[in-house]
């Protein structure tokens, strides 16, 4: 179980928006340079529009990251809390980590808080 919380753990959840602010930065100079003719300031400026939609995007996937990383810290702490090793169900256990659990004809899905889907074959 824990090493399955520490592959949750391991992924990069963050792209930067700092990259997203740089290529903006970068293509608004273009397009000042390049005001007086015509196509290619519409190219542009429609490269800027789809960075600033991307960047809004981005900033409310890192956001919605941050939270999976502070559900994730808190399963951890919560697992370090405990000093037995689990030989039977905990209801507890089962209600802070899992989500939903879906019964197909070959597997099981295992949706934890954090959005994560562990499969579990038959």
């Amino acid at each position: 179980m824990e090493a399955n919380i520490k592959e949750v753990l391991d992924q990069k959840y963050d792209e930067t928006v700092e990259q997203v602010d740089n290529q903006l930065h970068e293509l608004q100079k273009l397009l000042y340079h390049s005001a007086n003719e015509k196509e290619e300031y519409e190219r542009l400026a429609e490269q800027i529009y789809d960075l600033r939609e991307k960047k809004q995007e981005l900033l409310f996937a890192n956001a919605t990251n941050a939270e999976k990383r502070r559900r994730l810290s808190d399963i951890k702490a919560f697992l370090k809390a405990q000093h037995i090793e689990l030989e039977e169900y905990d209801d507890s256990l089962v209600n802070r980590l899992i989500e939903e659990v879906r019964v197909k004809e070959e597997s099981l899905e295992v949706k934890l808080k954090t959005g994560q889907i562990k499969v579990v074959e038959k």
